[in-house]
């Protein structure tokens, strides 16, 4: 897992081919360029909304974004906010949802404020 690059935005032409998409998230169907990379950059400044973490799921050996992530929290308080850099430094996700979703839940519980996680 990564933080998102503008070099993501095939990721959001790939997510495009699902109808599902846009009904759970804030990427439009039929979106331009310029909609999928503005996608990206709200990827990237979830944290700072205080609205929780989105990370790329990049394949281990070409960092090529395989997929998306993300921790939603109803109050996103400083211990989640000082902690993101360690998650991106330990996890040893390797592209994989499965890794993602393992290294991700683990981090949310080192946020002293989590009581609960829901899938």
């Amino acid at each position: 897992m990564r933080e998102f690059t503008d070099d993501d935005v095939h990721l959001a032409f790939e997510l495009g081919n699902d109808p599902y998409i846009p009904f759970i998230g804030s990427l439009p169907a039929a979106h331009t360029a310029q909609q999928a990379l503005e996608w990206i950059h709200r990827q990237r400044g979830r944290l700072d909304e205080g609205k929780g973490l989105s990370f790329a799921i990049a394949d281990a050996e070409s960092d090529n974004a395989v997929g998306a992530i993300g921790l939603w929290l109803k109050t996103c308080r400083p211990a989640a906010r000082r902690s993101a850099t360690r998650l991106l430094a330990r996890t040893g996700a390797t592209g994989s949802p499965a890794a993602a979703l393992k290294a991700l839940t683990g981090f949310a519980w080192t946020i002293p404020t989590v009581r609960r996680i829901e899938l």
